[in-house]
């Protein structure tokens, strides 16, 4: 009876509610199919991943830090992160160099003149330059990729409030090193520098299911996954 009720009730749907209905469909299918690979690869891929990251390099490569950075909306932040992926804490044994390839509508005495000074930070070499024709980030990475990087073998890319913890630049390489068929290994950006403590929680635990656990499921699923800033 039941089953007659249910098949009654299809047939009688209009071609919208077949649309909706269909859609859910697609949509419940799509996430238990997110939420599968997601498991396995948190169970499985991840642990292989950092089991062989555990082994030692031989040799680091020689790596450029990208800070692509927008004037003045992020002049009073970026000496503060350089601080911070220059800290002397920072656990990459390798030659590492820093850019700040940056834009903007006016000329910004104050802090331009600070950024053209810096030449080097706690033995990083750091360069700074305005890209005069620039009007967006993008354009910021792509006069970085063509005319700074040099000689480096990885690129590594941080936005300007980025502040990465001690070790991530090295875990970062790591992966592609001990990961050649890889062509770009991804972090995870999450919550730590203060804020309200409720929503500080609340906002970290969105921020660490979306990198350590659907992220890396939809890289299984798609191919890749990435994350687009504003």
């Amino acid at each position: 009876y039941g089953g007659s009720q249910i098949g009654g009730a299809l047939l009688s749907m209009s071609s919208a509610e077949w649309l909706f209905f269909l859609l859910c469909c697609a949509s419940a299918a799509w996430l238990v199919m997110t939420v599968a690979v997601s498991l396995v690869a948190t169970l499985c891929v991840l642990p292989k991943i950092r089991e062989r990251n555990a082994t030692p390099v031989g040799s680091w490569p020689h790596i450029a830090v990208l800070v692509p950075c927008y004037m003045p909306n992020e002049e009073g932040i970026i000496e503060e992160t350089l601080d911070a992926i220059c800290d002397v804490n920072c656990s990459y044994a390798g030659v590492m160099d820093v850019y700040v390839p940056y834009n903007t509508p006016h000329a910004l005495d104050a802090i331009e003149g600070r950024l053209a000074k810096l030449t080097e930070l706690n033995g990083r070499v750091l360069r700074c330059e305005r890209v005069v024709s620039s009007t967006s980030k993008a354009q910021n990475l792509e006069h970085a990729l063509r005319h700074m990087v040099g000689d480096a073998s990885i690129v590594i890319i941080f936005d300007a409030d980025h502040h990465p913890r001690a070790n991530t630049i090295e875990t970062l390489v790591r992966t592609l090193v001990h990961h050649p068929q890889l062509t770009m290994a991804q972090g995870s950006v999450l919550v730590e520098r203060g804020g309200y403590p409720l929503l500080q929680w609340l906002v970290d635990g969105m921020e660490w299911a979306s990198w350590h656990f659907h992220a890396p499921g939809l890289s299984l699923l798609a191919g890749s996954a990435y994350f687009g800033g504003g």
